[in-house]
């Protein structure tokens, strides 16, 4: 119980400090349309997804029938096998359409919502910028015209067990607005430039047990912990923050914003759960995940 006081108070102190730091770690950058940088699904490297790259990657599936063989994930051709089962087939080039037609029509789609395939029980592939580790990290993407509001989704996937979590996010091309927990049952505490705020989702009161999330807006930053100092178990495709910019006036049309972590994840964005000790059956240790991250981009139109 003293290790729990000591992370509940290291990452509500974190959550609250933040903003004294928030002008110097942005994450994301502004790249103009063509840059060369990997995105899931992005098979032409133009930071956007649409009927051209599933045809690229159906055409790719298509050489290697022609050659009789499979194609492999490498690390050159890994955006491409957006099922992360280690091959480019028809599969992939339908998973890239159907992603492509769900934000044609206005909707949020996360790549884990269009894949059937357990996020624990799939061996990683070392070489490859997505290779898929036990627990799954995925930023949701929006386009919007100079001036307008986007809402990016955050989604978690293969959270056996959850203990607490505190992940920053600040694009240097966006002004945010407003992070919102997603999570049911949680008292939240917003410290933004009016001061701060308190809330309960779900069916949370105060005389009930919650967990607890604290949100710093300027400092892109959400902590949440499970207070009752056990595991929360997730199922996947569990959103657990929505963040919410505007994209300013004098933003370029065609400019990508890229939507990803602080530059030093593993320092500033974490996941833990409690594993029991392998020395003492009553004693339990705070673990970090590994996790598989995709980042997401904002589009100006």
């Amino acid at each position: 119980m003293k290790t729990f006081r000591k992370f509940i108070g290291t990452v509500c102190a974190v959550a609250a400090a933040a903003s004294c730091m928030a002008p110097f770690t942005a994450s994301a950058e502004v790249t103009p349309a063509g840059a060369n940088i990997a995105r899931m699904g992005d098979a032409d490297n133009n930071l956007l997804v649409n009927a051209d790259d599933a045809n690229i990657v159906l055409c790719t599936y298509l050489d290697g029938i022609l050659n009789d063989e499979d194609i492999q994930t490498t690390e050159e051709n890994a955006a491409l096998d957006t099922t992360l089962d280690g091959v480019i087939n028809a599969d992939d080039a339908n998973t890239v359409l159907s992603y492509y037609l769900k934000d044609m029509m206005g909707e949020k789609p996360l790549w884990a919502d269009l894949r059937e395939v357990s996020y624990v029980e799939q061996v990683p592939l070392s070489d490859s910028p997505f290779a898929l580790k036990d627990f799954y990290v995925e930023v949701g993407c929006a386009e919007g015209a100079p001036g307008e509001q986007v809402t990016i989704p955050v989604y978690i996937a293969g959270a056996d067990a959850l203990a607490g979590f505190q992940y920053f996010m600040q694009p240097e091309g966006l002004e945010i607005d407003s992070i919102q927990c997603k999570l049911d049952n949680t008292k939240v505490s917003i410290i933004d430039k009016n001061g701060s705020t308190e809330y309960f989702t779900g069916d949370a009161a105060p005389d009930d047990d919650y967990s607890i999330c604290v949100t710093n807006t300027e400092a892109g930053v959400i902590v949440w912990i499970n207070s009752d100092g056990g595991n929360t178990t997730f199922k996947d495709g569990t959103i657990i923050a929505e963040y919410t910019y505007t994209i300013p006036e004098d933003a370029k049309s065609g400019d990508i914003i890229r939507l990803n972590p602080m530059n030093d994840p593993d320092k500033y964005c974490k996941f833990a759960c409690w594993e029991q000790s392998e020395f003492h059956e009553e004693q339990v240790d705070l673990e970090a995940y590994q996790y598989t991250f995709l980042g997401g981009v904002v589009a100006v139109k």
